[in-house]
């Protein structure tokens, strides 16, 4: 089974700083009433992708899903995809800075 997940940006307010959220959008876990998600604070130490990346991987941890993922930009963050390695075809993704506007 393919497994997706997508990240973004989630604005400072008053009472946060910058965060990340991850989510598996149409992924229902049973007894929950909506997709899961996993939100971790933006570190400034990393790069924009390394924290991405942090929050798809603490995501994916938190639902088991293990194996070996491809990452891709999307606008308003990144978009992870597990390689089952199953697929007829399949390529390798090496993940480069985004820059949103």
């Amino acid at each position: 089974m393919a497994y997706a997940i997508v990240t973004r940006i989630l604005p400072c307010i008053n009472t946060r700083g910058t965060r990340v959220q991850a989510s598996a959008p149409g992924y229902k876990r049973p007894g929950l009433s909506r997709s899961p998600t996993v939100t971790l604070p933006y570190e400034h130490g990393l790069n924009n992708y390394s924290n991405h990346q942090a929050a798809a991987y603490e995501l994916a941890r938190t639902l088991g899903w293990a194996g070996r993922w491809v990452a891709a930009c999307t606008d308003p963050g990144w978009v992870f995809v597990r390689d089952d390695g199953d697929r007829e075809y399949t390529f390798d993704l090496h993940p480069v800075e985004c820059h949103h506007k």
